[in-house]
Order: C-alpha cells, then sequence, then structure tokens
C-alpha cells in the first residue's frame, strides 16, 4: 500500500482573456477527482480534509486546496481532470 502526497495537483486555474465574447474575463478551471480501477467510484480531489474511501476500501483521497493525499496503490486508482469554463462579471 502506497501513500503519495501531491501538493501541486489541486485544481488549477488559468487565467486566460476571452475577446470574443464582450471582452469578458474568461477562468479556465480544473476539477479534479480520482477513479478506483476495482469498484469505479469516483473521489474529489478537495474533501475538506476528510479521508474518504472508495465503495470497495482499495483506495482513499484525503486533499483540500493546498495539498492531495491518495492511499492505495497506484496500479488502483487513475487521477481525471476535467477543464471546466467560467465567466467572471
Amino acid at each position: 500500500m502506497q501513500c503519495l502526497f501531491y501538493s501541486s495537483l489541486c485544481d488549477g486555474v488559468a487565467d486566460l482573456k476571452n475577446t470574443n465574447s464582450n471582452f469578458m474575463d474568461k477562468k479556465e478551471t480544473y476539477k479534479t477527482h480520482y477513479e478506483c480501477l476495482k469498484c469505479g467510484d469516483k473521489l474529489a480531489s478537495d474533501t475538506n480534509k476528510k479521508m474518504i474511501h472508495c465503495k470497495c476500501k482499495v483506495i482513499a483521497v484525503d486533499g483540500c486546496e493546498f495539498y492531495v493525499r491518495i492511499i492505495g496503490n497506484e496500479k488502483d486508482w487513475k487521477m481525471v481532470r476535467v477543464k471546466q469554463d467560467k465567466k467572471l462579471k
């Protein structure tokens, strides 16, 4: 069993200028979650410092906005990042 600690893989934010839509600022954000390859359960990376296990208890995730700790074998999970666009007012 491994415990991996990532401090830079929390949800990332990049600033971009959107010139096609009324010159409004647009933020590109990424939501990160970890998927158990045994049971298919998806665990969010920001768990508010609570350890959350998947259904089969093969992996666990503990994290906040500053760090993510993944417990389990590296071959039993995969990291999934989903891009989300948000317009700022």
